[in-house]
């Protein structure tokens, strides 16, 4: 007999764990309340939140580029970040060339270095293009708002300024005025155009446009809270090489030493953060999870709907523990990387 011939596209909601969840306690649908229901929701949300103490899940580490501006000494990382597991400062090589914006505005205001002007297009859905010299590979991209707004934005190139080919969807943006926004162009190919164009009905205003090659990165050395309590000169200018990271409640931020200086004007730290599981907001959705998990996740979710409610006899309750305990054990131990590990053993002798 023939077989499906794919592989995760069968949907598996959220409805679909909470109701397995229940029928493994021995609840019947007829006995499921609207309370229930909203119980067994809020407990998939505390066990989801709650793997966030356990061993990382390898799917919620998510490379994130934060900006840096001159001065300042902290930087925020996005919400449900819960650790870092590597930072590094990179530094880039800025493209020049012959620029063109296709709704009017001073498009060289976008490109001439100063942060206190901006480009600011008259009419909408325009797009920002700078034509180089030759075709010539570009990594990074960023942009300086020169206004708060609603942004759908795309990069794309081109190899002669009339066909056009995306490289990167941004997507929605909120853009802020004065806050960069970094993207990373992954796999691009050279090109001699590249261009940044709004999409959803958006008008660009941009401070700076910054297109860049030869990514450069120098890895920042964690400080525990002792040792970056016990520096001197918590405001000492120069190129970051340390952090401390903050774990406050709300955001999380890492606070640099040196301070960055006036050369860290398009600067950005690479972050490899991990984050907390999205939060189960809709039956109708999926568990932010990888396939391998949703046998756990229902284990895990029957035993604490099991602790909840009087229905569900004792004996029923320790079989529900042995099986949740079981197959997270499993799910855990298959959330590794199997990339190998070096020892490089130095034992020598000692003489005096």
């Amino acid at each position: 007999m023939a077989t499906s011939g794919t592989v995760g596209v069968y949907s598996f909601t959220i409805r679909k764990v909470v109701d397995h969840a229940f029928r493994r306690c021995r609840i019947r649908s007829e006995q499921i309340t609207a309370e229930m229901l909203q119980t067994a929701q809020d407990q998939l949300f505390l066990m989801l939140s709650s793997f966030a103490n356990r061993k990382v899940p390898l799917w919620r580490v998510q490379k994130t580029i934060l900006p840096i501006y001159q001065n300042q000494i902290t930087v925020d990382t996005p919400v449900g970040t819960v650790d870092l597991r590597s930072a590094n400062i990179r530094t880039t090589t800025r493209l020049d060339g012959t620029y063109t914006s296709s709704a009017g505005g001073t498009v060289a205001l976008a490109f001439d270095d100063d942060f206190d002007t901006a480009c600011t297009q008259v009419s909408t859905n325009g797009n920002i293009s700078m034509e180089m010299t030759s075709a010539t590979i570009v990594t990074t991209v960023g942009v300086l708002p020169g206004v708060t707004a609603s942004w759908n934005l795309v990069v794309e190139r081109s190899d002669d300024g009339a066909t056009w080919t995306e490289c990167l969807n941004i997507g929605a943006v909120s853009a802020v005025d004065r806050q960069w926004l970094w993207y990373d162009i992954d796999g691009s190919l050279a090109a001699t155009y590249i261009r940044l164009r709004e999409t959803g009905g958006g008008t660009l205003s941009v401070r700076e446009l910054y297109f860049g090659t030869s990514p450069n990165e120098i890895v920042l050395a964690r400080l525990s809270l002792d040792s970056y309590s016990g520096l001197p000169n918590k405001t000492f200018p120069g190129q970051p090489s340390q952090f401390w990271f903050d774990r406050r409640r709300e955001v999380p931020q890492l606070n640099l030493w040196p301070v960055a200086n006036s050369s860290s004007r398009y600067w950005q730290i690479v972050s490899y953060r991990h984050t907390q599981i999205e939060d189960p907001s809709a039956f109708t959705q999926e568990v932010d999870a990888p396939q391998r998990w949703y046998e756990a996740i229902v284990w895990q979710l029957a035993w604490r709907l099991a602790q909840e409610f009087p229905e569900v006899d004792d004996q029923r309750i320790s079989n529900i523990e042995g099986w949740a305990t079981r197959s997270l054990r499993e799910a855990e131990d298959e959330e590794r990387d199997d990339s190998p590990i070096y020892f490089a053993m130095n034992i020598a002798p000692y003489t005096s």
